[in-house]
C-alpha cells in the first residue's frame, strides 16, 4: 500500500469519527437550545451563527451521515487492500 492511500485512508478515518462525533453531540443539544437558537462550528469554523432547535436535528443527521460514510469508505479501502494482498495481487 503506498503512502499516499495510508494517509486518505487515516484522513476518511479519522474524520468520519469527528464528523460522527459532532452529529451526536447535536442530538444531545437539542434539549438545551433556547428560543433564538444556538451556533454551530466545526473544527473552528463557524457553520452557521443561528440555528434554530427545529433544525439541529437536520444538521445532527447531517453529520451523522457524513460521518458514517466516510468511515466505511476508510474501511472498505482497507479491507480492498487486505483482499488483495491474501490474492497475491499486491502491486
Amino acid at each position: 500500500m503506498t503512502g499516499r492511500r495510508i494517509i486518505w485512508i487515516i484522513f476518511y478515518a479519522v474524520f468520519g469519527v469527528l464528523f460522527f462525533e459532532k452529529g451526536m453531540s447535536l442530538l444531545g443539544a437539542i434539549h438545551m437550545v433556547d428560543d433564538s437558537g444556538m451556533g454551530l462550528s466545526f473544527l473552528g469554523f463557524e457553520v452557521s451563527d443561528q440555528i434554530s432547535a427545529w433544525h439541529i436535528i437536520y444538521y445532527s443527521i447531517g453529520f451523522i451521515l457524513l460521518g458514517a460514510t466516510l468511515f466505511c469508505t476508510a474501511f472498505i479501502k482497507v479491507f480492498k487492500y487486505i483482499r488483495k494482498v491474501a490474492l497475491g495481487e499486491h502491486s
